[in-house]
């Protein structure tokens, strides 16, 4: 799934305990360079960042502890299953975020948690939409009844009345992972090709890591949010630190106004991305 490089080798980059991970093409270098800018200015991150791409290199991301490693997928959705790749288990914890996320607080407590958790489990906000969670039947609409007798005898769930996570926010440890779901990367690209034909016509990850990390996941809803419920106040605020402009809400397009800074989502995107056009490499 990587291409041109030792895949068990992450060590060789390895400059700190843990890795926050993006995905990215040439389409959105500008967002993955913002959200990196966003990472060192406000989330207090000084550690090592990789870039998963299929068509980026290393000097897109001119950024100190960046690297850019290449994997075969063009699709970026696809691309995304090789965050549970054993490249990365050297690390003791990985923190995967999403291109449209912004960085709002300090990071670190994301990260600490998996590194302190000796047992499977993936942190991830609550998936949902403008009114309410969103639930595993719901990523399924066009399933028949059989379709989801055999969904729920293939994975072992008794309801797909279940909340789901949202996979742009992620955090785990990744040898631990590895070690509870040694074949995850074959079943995640197993289960597009088995259930793509019930999902509407966005397909995404979130489908498969869903159903194949099942029972592994906690919420983080108390640090990670959908922007709309911060915006409008609708949980306890003091400790969000990343904000997820998920359901084709785009930070750089948002005009709303991020009440601490009294600056625009917009122009908050844009000093994220003014700032890591000061960062180089040593």
């Amino acid at each position: 799934m990587f291409k041109s490089i030792d895949t068990l080798s992450g060590k060789r980059y390895q400059t700190t305990q843990e890795v926050v991970v993006l995905v990215a093409n040439k389409n959105f270098i500008q967002q993955v360079r913002s959200v990196i800018g966003g990472l060192r200015r406000v989330g207090n991150w000084k550690g090592d960042i990789c870039i998963l791409s299929p068509d980026l290199e290393d000097g897109d991301i001119t950024a100190e502890k960046c690297f850019v490693v290449n994997v075969s997928q063009q699709d970026i959705f696809s691309a995304k299953y090789n965050i549970y790749h054993p490249f990365f288990c050297p690390w003791e914890a990985v923190l995967y975020l999403d291109c449209d996320t912004m960085i709002i607080k300090p990071i670190n407590r994301l990260l600490n948690m998996p590194s302190h958790n000796k047992t499977a489990q993936i942190y991830a906000e609550s998936d949902r939409n403008d009114s309410q969670n969103i639930r595993l039947q719901n990523y399924f609409p066009k399933a028949r009844e059989e379709d989801v007798l055999r969904l729920k005898n293939d994975f072992r769930i008794k309801s797909l009345e279940i909340r789901a996570f949202n996979s742009g926010v992620v955090s785990f440890n990744p040898k631990i992972i590895h070690r509870s779901r040694p074949n995850l990367l074959n079943d995640l690209d197993a289960f597009r090709e088995k259930y793509s034909h019930l999902s509407p016509s966005e397909w995404t990850d979130q489908q498969a890591q869903n159903f194949c990390l099942f029972g592994l996941w906690e919420d983080v809803d108390n640090y990670v949010c959908y922007w709309k419920l911060y915006l409008h106040k609708l949980l306890p605020l003091e400790d969000i630190c990343i904000l997820h402009f998920f359901r084709w809400h785009y930070p750089w397009k948002v005009y709303a106004v991020h009440a601490p800074s009294g600056k625009s989502f917009k122009n908050l995107y844009q000093e994220n991305l003014e700032y890591f056009k000061t960062l180089t490499k040593v």
